[in-house]
């Protein structure tokens, strides 16, 4: 302030705080307003992210019962083959080597 500026025009120093203030404050409100939209905007990336990791687990998950599923049905043909093969070469031994004697055969 210049000592020829006239006295209605000066600003005082509570002035110039509140201006300070509310200006401050203004740009810390612009801030939180921008982390806010970070914020949403990470947590929608997370959700896609958990969603397509979910999907990709879902379709690890069905080949996995895929698989199981074949190596089962190949295991029951086997043995319905060597049961098959037991049972013309001789009946006791097809009976003892039956599912319910608690033999188990691994292919």
């Amino acid at each position: 302030m210049a000592p020829d500026e006239p006295h209605g025009s000066s600003i005082n120093t509570v002035q110039l705080a509140d201006i300070i203030t509310s200006s401050l404050g203004a740009v810390f409100d612009r801030f939180l307003d921008r982390q806010a939209k970070r914020d949403k905007l990470w947590q929608a990336e997370q959700a896609e992210h958990d969603k397509l990791r979910q999907a990709e687990q879902a379709e690890r998950d069905k080949l996995w019962q895929a698989e199981q599923a074949e190596r089962d049905h190949r295991q029951t043909d086997v043995l319905a083959k060597i049961m098959e093969a037991l049972g013309s070469s001789s009946q006791p031994t097809a009976q003892a080597a039956s599912p319910d004697s608690g033999l188990s055969l691994r292919v």
